[in-house]
């Protein structure tokens, strides 16, 4: 589910929208269907949300994908194949566990791959 935290009080149930309040529709919010999910740890997510991701700018010269990041470590990615899914999955968990050091390790990477 891709929503945003419309109130949190600690004595009550925290409140979901799933619309945009500015204009009322969906606007991406909602359910998050098909691809795969995963978890990262903080600091690598807030990476990923840079427009300066390193991971991120080499899979999106090859690959055309979806990636949603939110701020409590979960990670949804689509693909139009489920291969390229998985591969942006690889390439995301081996970031997050420091195995990518540069943009050449990624791309040898991605040869390992078949990318």
């Amino acid at each position: 589910m891709f929503a945003r935290v419309a109130a949190a009080d600690p004595d009550l149930e925290p409140e979901l929208d799933c619309v945009s309040p500015a204009t009322g529709k969906a606007d991406g919010f909602g359910e998050l269907a098909e691809g795969i999910h995963l978890a990262c740890p903080l600091p690598v997510c807030k990476q990923l949300m840079t427009s300066d991701c390193m991971v991120l700018n080499v899979l999106s010269q090859r690959i055309d994908f979806e990636l949603v990041v939110g701020v409590n470590g979960r990670v949804w990615i689509k693909a139009k194949q489920i291969k390229d899914t998985c591969l942006v999955y690889r390439a995301i968990q081996a970031y997050a566990k420091h195995h990518i050091s540069d943009r050449a390790h990624l791309k040898t990477l991605l040869q390992e791959w078949g990318q």
